[in-house]
């Protein structure tokens, strides 16, 4: 993936520095949260989802009615969101957490729900009983599951580093505390009679009072993100970030088609009672924020003055397609253009379709398709020249490589990635050497911008003043 950046010097030409942009009139815009975030398979029906819905926090997890015809959707603000034939009993979204929910569950009538936060706090709704929380407790690693008792007079949580803690009438059987695991416990399904498996990210699954029925490391192309078990607690599911879904045991082979934008990824699952049904839920797209915190590698096309070289960000900004762009092209750009917009502040219009070989307005970044090196996905070449603020972006090309067989989605396989890499280019950000970034020179896996390229953008951002 190759990037350029060409800085104009507009005083050396004797030319005036331009001030404003050329802004094409706006289209409508793909909407970030446009995809469905919710994908049924088998018997699972399609009760709705949190599409076109301007999300404050993504959503972490899903719980679904003892029915099966419907489910709540929680958020990592405590939102919760109620589809089918779920009734809303409450939520924490007007407050301010300590830390973000992480996992929910829902009472055997369906009449209530409890959740989870980080710091192990548990929050309960409806006929939901409180057996007490781990939030007073000096955790070594956060919360990320919550598992009812058959009964629902008590309840387990269970933490990243495999800690496991009972609260009502939950028995202890076993857990991974202590221990030094080589990856972070994501979830916990439950077995009938008081049993319980847990999952880490790569697909290890360890059972306590359950039948080991073996793991699934490398089943994933991306990280596991949840656990759900069969009827029996013969067998389970594992949901992969990409929204694959893998089957162990006696669980049946369903395959939900979750189709995820730019920036989700797959984070719930969810059974219908029979065993024969499946919902994958991804995480949605949240509204702009910055995290002030967040660090990590990453390096930037130029500098000047000590400061990265940046679009205006208190103007707006037109992309354009190609003229001979595939079909489906405008929702993957616009899609990316949104999160883009999420991330960073900064607003995107879309200025309709141009010539390939059109000259580029001030303030454009066009998206094309073309034939590049056999070994080359993508190239951003990008464009700078001085302004009354300093050094500014001018314009950005980007080219992405035609008949690769890469779908035209988010996922490991896709032209997303690619797509959101070179866009990062676009944006300013140069390459950096640690393959657990997008940003990194060669395509590695991570298929959204990861802490180190967040940071890059956080300096490149609306965010970071005009």
């Amino acid at each position: 993936m190759r990037r350029a950046l060409l800085l104009a010097l507009l005083t050396l030409c004797g030319c005036a520095a331009v001030t404003g942009l050329e802004v094409r009139p706006a289209f409508a815009a793909t909407s970030p949260a446009g995809r469905p975030t919710m994908a049924p398979s088998g018997t699972a029906g399609d009760h709705g989802s949190t599409a076109g819905l301007p999300l404050a926090s993504a959503l972490v997890d899903i719980a679904a009615t003892s029915t099966g015809r419907g489910y709540w959707l929680l958020a990592g603000d405590g939102g919760v969101f109620t589809f089918g034939d779920a009734t809303y009993h409450g939520s924490t979204g007007d407050l301010a957490l300590v830390s973000p929910a992480r996992a929910m569950a829902a009472t055997r009538s369906g009449q209530g729900y409890w959740f989870a936060a980080g710091d192990g706090g548990v929050f309960t709704f409806g006929d939901a009983g409180y057996h007490g929380s781990a939030a007073e407790l000096a955790l070594n690693k956060p919360v990320v599951g919550i598992l009812p008792t058959e009964t629902g007079g008590g309840y387990w949580l269970v933490a990243s580093d495999g800690g496991v803690f009972t609260f009502g009438d939950a028995g202890f059987v076993g857990s991974l505390g202590g221990q030094a695991i080589p990856d972070p416990i994501v979830g916990l399904a439950p077995r009938p009679g008081g049993g319980y498996r847990l999952v880490d990210r790569v697909g290890r699954v360890y059972a306590f009072g359950a039948s080991y029925l073996g793991g699934m490391q490398g089943a994933c192309r991306g990280e596991v993100t949840d656990i759900a078990s069969s009827p029996s607690g013969e067998g389970y599911w594992l949901l992969c970030s990409t929204g694959d879904v893998r089957a162990r045991g006696d669980a049946p082979d369903l395959r939900p088609r979750l189709q995820l934008s730019a920036g989700q990824r797959a984070v719930g699952l969810a059974t219908t009672p029979d065993g024969q049904g499946l919902w994958a839920m991804g995480s949605g797209v949240a509204l702009a924020h910055v995290d002030e915190t967040i660090s990590g590698p990453h390096a930037f096309l130029a500098v000047s003055g000590g400061a990265p070289v940046r679009w205006s960000p208190c103007l707006p900004l037109s992309w354009a397609l190609a003229d001979d762009s595939p079909d489906g092209a405008e929702q993957l750009v616009g899609e990316a253009f949104d999160y883009l917009a999420g991330r960073t502040g900064l607003r995107f219009v879309f200025g309709g379709r141009m010539p390939a070989a059109a000259p580029m307005p001030v303030g454009t970044i066009r998206v094309g398709w073309t034939d590049l090196a056999p070994t080359q996905l993508g190239m951003a070449t990008s464009r700078a020249h001085l302004t009354p603020w300093g050094p500014r972006m001018r314009s950005s090309d980007i080219a992405l490589a035609r008949d690769t067989g890469l779908a035209l989605d988010y996922s490991t396989s896709g032209v997303g990635p690619v797509l959101l890499h070179e866009l990062g280019h676009a944006l300013g950000l140069d390459h950096v050497d640690d393959p657990s970034q997008l940003m990194y020179t060669a395509r590695s896996g991570p298929t959204d911008f990861n802490a180190g390229d967040r940071a890059g953008l956080r300096q490149l951002s609306a965010f970071n003043g005009c």
